[in-house]
């Protein structure tokens, strides 16, 4: 199973962060965070998610998945060359045997910081299609599920093109064609290569 570390940016967006955490729970691949990860998902969550909603939403996260919590990496914080602000995002994933980093981040994490570790890092765009070139089934259920899930607690009801486009807003971008495409039993696109031209999600997500 892939072990990978979920960055605090991947995180915030709720439809983004509900899909990975999703996957997760189906068990196509074991998340890992920090401490410090999730203090940064909670101080960057919109001001409709703020307060008592931003604690409950990070403790969710604890209680569903017990054994993500990635601690004892600190001292390996100064080795890290990546970007400063996310050396303690690479040196979790090392503490963990992670093999790949999710985040919108690319620029932040370097071949030549990952190399010496064989950690890979990720956009969630193509993380989420390499889940989806392996259980391609299951990933289709998960995003129905996600969406029939909506509409509690007086939040608005999303349809699954609503759930889809919320990804693509993401910048999940091809994943959200390809299961668009899945559910209404076309053709699925390849996700490797890269598009030419300016491709939007090797920006950071905001």
């Amino acid at each position: 199973m892939i072990v990978a570390v979920l960055d605090a940016c991947v995180l915030v967006p709720s439809v983004l962060a509900d899909t990975l955490l999703r996957c997760a729970e189906q068990d196509l691949y074991r998340p890992f965070w920090t401490q410090a990860i999730l203090d940064e998902v909670r101080r960057n969550l919109p001001p409709s998610v703020l307060g008592t909603k931003a604690e409950r939403r990070v403790e969710v996260m604890r209680e569903y998945f017990p054994t993500a919590m990635v601690s004892g990496y600190e001292h390996l914080v100064a080795e890290m060359t990546n970007d400063p602000k996310d050396r303690h995002v690479l040196a979790a994933a090392v503490a963990a045997d992670a093999e790949v980093i999710v985040t919108a981040n690319l620029r932040d994490f370097p071949d030549h910081a990952l190399a010496p570790y064989a950690i890979e890092v990720l956009h969630p765009d193509d993380f989420l299609c390499m889940l989806l070139d392996d259980s391609p089934d299951r990933i289709a259920d998960i995003v129905v599920q996600q969406a029939e899930a909506t509409g509690k607690g007086g939040r608005p009801k999303l349809s699954v093109d609503d759930v889809l486009g919320g990804l693509a807003g993401c910048r999940a971008i091809r994943f959200a064609h390809r299961v668009s495409l899945d559910l209404a039993g076309g053709r699925q696109p390849n996700c490797s290569g890269t598009p030419s031209g300016h491709d939007p999600r090797r920006e950071p997500l905001t």
